[in-house]
């Protein structure tokens, strides 16, 4: 099935999209990838907002079976397409609860443990934000500067309780340059860049 879906994609991609969904319920993770990244293609040409919300749902669910954190046959790349596409100004996240983004969160953290270089960008981005802009982002909503100060605290919890965060301390520098190492490693230029800032 997965690769007639391959075979189909350009030329019948409903097709495509029909094999690459038995594939996927079939427990092939690469699949899943393709079928998310064909169903959010198809998301960007709906306008009806039930549509969307409905479409929007089953990219997700495809995204997350093949990222599937919690498998070592998940894809971590399928990880950062999730948190991309979540995070992309086309999508409507107003009525997400806190335990959905920490979610998303948590699926970055998989995928950049497993050296996805996109992941490790993405969340290197805010661990050497400094703490005022990671505290001021916190205070307008930004729940992904959020978990970064928690992830800050902890850290500051496990190696001097009695430091609070502070503009003058930032514990993530460390987990910031090993992220960027792996960014830089998957030929993200930026990564490194800001690598080299930081050596």
């Amino acid at each position: 099935c997965h690769e007639l879906g391959r075979a189909l994609k350009e030329d019948d991609p409903s097709s495509s999209r029909q094999f690459f969904t038995l594939a996927c319920e079939g427990g092939y993770r690469t699949s899943c990838h393709l079928l998310g990244d064909l169903l959010w293609h198809d998301y960007q040409a709906l306008h009806d907002p039930q549509e969307k919300r409905d479409q929007l749902s089953a990219v997700l669910i495809a995204l997350e079976r093949a990222c599937d954190t919690g498998s070592e046959t998940g894809l971590p790349e399928a990880c950062s397409s999730f948190a991309s596409i979540v995070l992309s100004p086309e999508v409507d996240k107003h009525e997400w609860p806190r335990a959905r983004w920490r979610e998303v969160w948590s699926l970055l953290q998989g995928a950049c443990a497993r050296e996805d270089p996109h992941a490790c960008r993405r969340l290197s981005g805010y661990y050497m934000m400094s703490y005022p802009s990671v505290r001021q982002r916190c205070d307008t909503g930004d729940l992904f500067a959020c978990f970064t100060l928690t992830a800050g605290q902890e850290v500051i919890n496990k190696l001097s309780p009695e430091q609070p965060l502070s503009p003058q301390f930032h514990p993530l520098h460390s987990r910031a340059r090993a992220q960027l190492e792996i960014t830089c490693r998957g030929q993200i230029s930026s990564g490194c860049v800001d690598l080299g800032r930081m050596l």
